[in-house]
């Protein structure tokens, strides 16, 4: 499967190129790991938020568009921060950063809006965490913060409602984990919960979440025990991706899963 690249203005000719496979795309700044990332579906652009490099905490946000091909500065997060988890309500037209470390484990909890380009607080996260999962589920209107680092890995579920601005507690997750990868499934109308680490090992643990039911099932391991990872819903595709990762190596994998 593959899409049509056309240049932007002004840009080469006007001639389409269809594009198969991994290719690079114009570079981000600054440098940096342990960032978190999100997609605006109503802005279509694709968020980088905060992270750090061996010297500094960052609360910077940029923004990708696929259109240009190119990254632009949006208004700072108010948190410097590494190991936050970020998932964007399409409901509210807002992207959530959860959590993270400065320091020590974080709660805090801040919401993007790129129509005013601005930052605000949101209630905290009832866990003090570093390196969670997070989904929007759209059926139920909930962002989930999923496991993370408090101290040790933990395994817990919140569901946040922007229309009250509070979280509830929903049925744990069957596994201990932090720095795992989350997304939400609309066509399963699942959350899963992809891999991760607990300070010792590293997973290759797959759960989903059901709102309707508040509980979770176990799914079909990944190929590839890590923690780290990214993960992404493909609804055209049906397919959830993970992608990448540490597991005592730097990885460029990338698997592929069907519900």
């Amino acid at each position: 499967m593959g899409f049509s690249f056309a240049p932007p203005q002004g840009f080469g000719t006007a001639t389409t190129t269809t594009i198969t496979g991994w290719f690079t795309v114009s570079g981000e700044s600054p440098a940096r790991d342990w960032l978190a990332a999100a997609y605006d579906s109503n802005a279509n652009l694709t968020y980088a938020i905060d992270g750090c490099n061996d010297t500094s905490y960052f609360n910077t946000v940029t923004a990708y568009s696929h259109a240009n091909n190119a990254w632009t500065a949006e208004a700072s997060d108010s948190e410097a921060r590494y190991g936050p988890a970020a998932a964007y309500d399409s409901g509210a037209n807002l992207t959530y950063a959860i959590g993270g470390y400065y320091g020590g484990d974080l709660a805090s909890v801040t919401a993007y809006s790129h129509a005013s380009n601005a930052w605000t607080a949101e209630a905290s996260d009832p866990a003090t965490v570093e390196g969670p999962g997070a989904a929007h589920d759209s059926s139920a209107n909930l962002t989930y913060s999923i496991d993370g680092n408090s101290l040790g890995a933990i395994y817990y579920l919140y569901g946040y409602s922007h229309a009250s601005n509070a979280w509830t507690a929903e049925a744990n997750d069957t596994t201990a984990r932090y720095e795992l990868a989350a997304a939400y499934d609309s066509n399963a109308n699942l959350t899963y919960a992809i891999d991760g680490y607990n300070g010792t090992s590293f997973f290759n643990t797959v759960t989903a979440y059901s709102h309707a039911s508040n509980a979770w099932t176990a799914e079909v391991g990944d190929s590839i025990a890590r923690g780290y990872l990214a993960a992404a819903y493909d609804s055209g595709a049906n397919l959830t991706y993970a992608i990448d990762g540490y597991n005592g190596s730097y990885l460029s994998a990338v698997s592929a899963y069907a519900s």
